[in-house]
């Protein structure tokens, strides 16, 4: 759980996202094939749950693990039909600590992951074989790096998982793709007309079997 200080969504009455999926997931989950059972997904540091919606309506058992009560809340409430409670259980616990299965897909969003073996291990480690992990992060991250009180070099991004993969594990991984591009956000915490960033993505798929 989060410290209610160190909590990004304390001083925010409404919402603090836009409540539209990430479209960074839109585009990746249209490029994996359709699996034959029953897919489950992994969403880590899910915040208010728009992404974790998305995908329980696109066929996916869900997890949303998010740390921080509030937003956690927030998600519980967003769970409106019996089908999207069924779908996604909602976990408040940080990524670090929580015990977690394997996955067909693992999302990470702009979430505070360290570059740590330990984090890198976990990551991979909850990965099924022949499943996806999809990992996006801003190409500035000095925001997030000042409130968790750490440095830029200190996170796992989409560069740095890319470089370690392709130097430590392409016999059992492979980034399908790694990509810069240019976000859209409306609504939520940011300003009132649309606000445009730049982001990188990378999909690292594991090749067992």
């Amino acid at each position: 759980m989060t410290n209610q200080n160190h909590d990004m969504y304390h001083d925010h009455n409404g919402p603090h996202w836009s409540g539209n999926p990430n479209q960074a997931l839109i585009t990746e989950i249209a490029l994996i094939p359709t699996l034959e059972h029953s897919a489950t997904a992994l969403d880590i540091g899910a915040g208010e749950g728009a992404d974790a919606i998305y995908l329980a309506t696109h066929g996916y058992t869900v997890t949303a693990l998010e740390p921080s009560e509030i937003a956690s809340g927030r998600i519980t409430c967003a769970l409106t039909t019996e089908e999207l409670r069924r779908r996604v259980t909602v976990r408040t616990e940080p990524f670090e600590t929580a015990h977690l299965d394997e996955y067909d897909l693992v999302t990470a969003f702009y979430t505070p992951l360290r570059d740590a073996e330990e984090t890198l291990t976990k990551l991979l480690g909850s990965i099924k074989p022949g499943g996806h992990l999809i990992i996006v992060h801003h190409d500035d991250i000095t925001h997030m790096a000042q409130r968790e009180n750490a440095d830029v070099t200190d996170f796992l991004t989409p560069d740095r998982l890319h470089q370690i993969i392709t130097s430590r594990y392409l016999d059992d991984y492979e980034v399908l793709t790694h990509d810069e591009f240019t976000r859209h956000v409306t609504g939520g915490m940011g300003p009132a007309t649309p606000s445009t960033g730049s982001s990188t993505s990378s999909d690292a798929h594991n090749n067992s079997h």
